[in-house]
């Protein structure tokens, strides 16, 4: 699957507008990333891309590189009927305890299928 481009003035319009930038473009096989510090995107030798600005490089499309999500923890299911007796309370903590159990088994499905396709 194909990374999303973008042209540079669009990408320069959305920073002038602060509005939300990918972390990381590549450039003519160049891999920049973006510090919102100084909002601009630099290489790993610190080079900016901007630095080499004329108005060819505006129409130029960049590819937007996606991010990585390497946050995965791994989720025990809970058990949430430890002391408790039958009451409104328990017939709720039953409910809760069901959907965030689903939602472990589903993180942990998903972290599957990403490891899986990697």
């Amino acid at each position: 699957m194909k990374n999303e481009e973008i042209t540079v003035i669009k990408l320069l319009n959305k920073i002038s507008k602060n509005k939300t930038v990918p972390k990381q473009i590549r450039y003519e096989n160049t891999i920049y990333n973006f510090d919102s510090e100084n909002k601009t995107y630099y290489d790993e030798n610190y080079e900016t891309l901007f630095s080499m600005y004329n108005f060819k490089i505006l129409n130029e499309k960049v590819e937007i590189l996606p991010e990585k999500n390497d946050e995965w923890e791994d989720i025990e299911e809970i058990d949430f009927l430890d002391k408790f007796e039958d009451s409104y309370y328990d017939t709720c903590l039953i409910k809760m305890g069901k959907i965030c159990n689903q939602l472990i088994k589903n993180q942990k499905y998903l972290k599957e299928k990403l490891d899986k396709d990697e």
